[in-house]
């Protein structure tokens, strides 16, 4: 049964409810960071460190997503960008099984991992996907709601300063906009396929992150799946301008 337009209608108009939910993740990225104990570039460790706080933020940011009203999870289709976008996955997923045979020295570090990307996963896409590019989406066609919502999710690693160097910081808020290209038009083709982009996300994240854990970690295809995924933005950007270009949602 549909559910009533009236009581189930959005809270707030476009721009104030995505604006306040990038705020809010990007914030509380920010108080999140306030119990690491380590550097950003032992983000195994730091995911330990953080792993409850993290846990905090999704929940309310989930909290959040229930709040708005809006419908996030819009379909169970993958689409045909949603399959290529697996193309990276399996090649990052492949890479960490080759680094694995070395084994690890702190397996219980990896099991950490394994929640805290996934809690990762669901807190970025249920914010920048889920909340953020939906409101856009009802000020703005799709296409351009991919774009904005691209960059507030680049600029949300902003707070990762507080961890790394500036430059460093500057590099990954430009790649992570990029990153975010590629998520967006995962979710986009895929009618709104929340739960893809979650996983595509984790696994990722997951594999990247593990594989550097390894005792003899192999650089395997972490290059090539990289280039795929820019690639991708990029091909998902020109194909979304040019097919969806003054569109919103079909209904």
């Amino acid at each position: 049964m549909a559910a009533d337009p009236v009581n189930r209608a959005p809270r707030l108009s476009g721009w104030p409810m995505a604006i306040l939910a990038a705020a809010f993740y990007t914030l509380g990225m920010a108080l999140v960071w306030q119990f690491a104990e380590h550097d950003y570039n032992e983000t195994a460790q730091l995911l330990r460190d953080v792993i409850l706080a993290l846990a905090v933020l999704v929940l309310l940011t989930l909290g959040l997503a229930w709040w708005s009203r809006l419908t996030i999870h819009r379909s169970n289709r993958f689409g045909w960008f949603g399959l290529v976008a697996l193309i990276p996955v399996l090649l990052m997923l492949v890479t960490f099984g080759s680094s694995a045979t070395s084994g690890f020295e702190d397996q219980g570090l990896i099991v950490v991992v394994l929640i805290g990307t996934a809690l990762v996963g669901i807190g970025e896409e249920t914010a920048f996907r889920g909340i953020v590019l939906n409101y856009l989406a009802r000020t703005m066609s799709l296409p351009w709601a991919v774009v904005v919502s691209s960059v507030l999710f680049g600029l949300m690693h902003a707070p990762n300063v507080l961890l790394q160097p500036v430059g460093d910081t500057v590099s990954q808020v430009i790649v992570t906009s990029l990153i975010g290209l590629f998520l967006g038009w995962t979710y986009v083709l895929s009618g709104g396929n929340l739960a893809l982009v979650v996983v595509i996300h984790w696994l990722w994240d997951f594999a990247l992150i593990a594989s550097a854990e390894a005792v003899t970690p192999q650089a395997g295809f972490a290059g090539l799946a990289t280039v795929a995924v820019l690639v991708l933005a990029m091909v998902g950007t020109a194909f979304g301008f040019h097919k969806l270009a003054g569109k919103g949602w079909q209904s």
